[in-house]
């Protein structure tokens, strides 16, 4: 089996590289053609690489795929092969656990801790966030209340990293943003093929005054037109979207094929317009909701941080660490750059 070009192009690629692919299109393979490339062209030792996956039996056919690697391309290296054997081939959690373990100091956990898998971390979960959720202020609760408290900060703590930094965010963080996916949203639909056919159709043929299709074709053409110069796009958008396609007489149009051809870009741009509104991202508007919500994730941040910080101390007294902070922990004391 050889690599394609592309297979080939990700394995000796310098720097970082993303390879996205479904089952069965030779991830492993090329992984292992990476992993040999390392130790191959930019000479390191295999207990200098670490590889990582999202099971057990996922890293075991990996350490073998790497195994078989270099026993073809490089025979002469029975120290690679050697080495392999007690190299970082594991999960993303055994990896973190290693961390934790080699520099716990560094970690701010306690040397002799115990990992709970993922149902006991559940378990223990759900009986100690009760304990938790009453130390939270009674006053945040008359904001949010208990039963919706409870359930948003379970669904938080199932990835606390990305929770913390989330709830960090102001409005005016991510504005603008939404401002820029909104202008990109709209640029796509303007741009797109659909679009620029019906311009060029509405724009060079036309129908006889009074006919219908000739009336829906100038009111697509005219909010065409102010949808590409002005801010006020929403009711334009709509003026499209509600065209009515029925009527029209040959009678008032140069020929069939004319007629034919408006109204099938007509229904192409009604259809692509509808969906555009479906989405909702380039009418999206803020609301006094939006200033709402504002206040309610800082009263969120509080009660989370405070879970939190009684989570962490009741796993410290009893040295116990759940998945989500050995990812926590490891990320504060990884000796691994790059």
């Amino acid at each position: 089996m050889s690599l394609t070009e592309e297979q080939k192009q990700a394995a000796q690629a310098q720097g970082s590289v993303s390879v996205l692919a479904g089952a069965g299109t030779g991830k492993t393979y090329m992984l292992a053609e990476r992993y040999y490339f390392h130790l191959n062209s930019d000479g390191f030792s295999p207990l200098e690489v670490v590889a990582m996956t999202f099971t057990n039996k996922a890293a075991a056919e990996l350490r073998s795929r790497i195994r078989q690697t270099i026993a073809q391309k490089a025979p002469d290296r029975a120290d690679w092969l050697a080495e392999v054997e007690a190299s970082q081939i594991s999960t993303f959690h055994a990896l973190a656990t290693r961390i934790c373990r080699e520099h716990p100091e560094k970690a701010g956990v306690p040397a002799d801790f115990t990992t709970l898998d993922e149902w006991e971390g559940d378990i223990w979960l759900a009986d100690q966030l009760l304990s938790a959720l009453t130390h939270i202020p009674q006053q945040l609760y008359t904001q949010i209340p208990y039963s919706i408290m409870k359930d948003a900060i379970a669904c938080l703590l199932k990835d606390p990293i990305s929770t913390a930094e989330a709830l960090t965010k102001k409005m005016t963080d991510w504005l603008p943003k939404l401002e820029e996916a909104k202008r990109e949203a709209l640029e796509k639909l303007i741009q797109g093929e659909v679009w620029q056919e019906a311009v060029n159709c509405f724009q060079n043929i036309a129908g006889q005054s009074g006919d219908k299709i000739e009336e829906a074709r100038q009111t697509a053409l005219n909010a065409m037109e102010k949808i590409e110069h002005s801010k006020e796009i929403s009711s334009y958008l709509e003026q499209i979207s509600q065209i009515k396609l029925s009527g029209g007489s040959v009678k008032k149009w140069h020929d069939k094929e004319d007629l034919d051809n408006c109204k099938a870009n007509l229904k192409s741009l009604k259809e692509v317009v509808s969906k555009a509104l479906k989405v909702g991202l380039i009418t999206l508007e803020l609301s006094d909701l939006d200033q709402v919500n504002q206040e309610l994730v800082l009263v969120l941040r509080e009660a989370f941080t405070i879970v939190q910080e009684r989570l962490a101390k009741s796993k410290h007294k009893q040295r116990i660490l759940d998945f989500n902070d050995l990812e926590v922990y490891a990320l504060k004391a990884s000796p691994i750059q790059g």
